[in-house]
């Protein structure tokens, strides 16, 4: 696994909702951090092993929760017992260009949680890739 920072969250989590600017310089720093996901591991016929990321279920249908922390994912394991207690961390920006098309919903039972929808997924994906360039 890439061995890219974390990045602590809770400072700005408050602000972010109330401040649009603040969400862009959160999510430039989720993009280039590495976050936690759901996931068990899998082994093929050929004994390599990968993960397989976890959805949750909600009104709307699938979505992929994502965590800036271990407590953070840790928290929903304890309350969703049925939720396997494996997890991966992985940098952010490899998982969204990867989950694209996928509703992401950040830091879920976090007082500020964030559903990020599949298009802002498609775009910090793509702001992203075009800051590094």
């Amino acid at each position: 696994m890439d061995e890219t920072p974390s990045f602590d969250f809770d400072g700005e989590m408050s602000r972010m909702h109330a401040e649009d600017a603040v969400w862009q310089r959160v999510a430039a720093e989720l993009l280039s951090s590495s976050v936690f996901v759901l996931a068990r591991i899998e082994t093929a016929d050929d004994g390599s092993r990968s993960p397989v990321l976890i959805a949750i279920e909600d009104p709307e249908g699938p979505v992929l929760p994502v965590f800036t922390s271990e407590d953070g994912i840790k928290s929903v394991i304890d309350a969703r017992p049925e939720l396997p207690e494996s997890y991966v961390r992985v940098p952010c920006s490899d998982l969204f260009a990867a989950v694209v098309e996928t509703r992401v919903l950040l830091n879920p039972y976090h007082p500020f949680a964030r559903m990020i929808s599949p298009e802002e997924v498609a775009v910090l994906v793509s702001e992203h890739r075009n800051s590094l360039s």
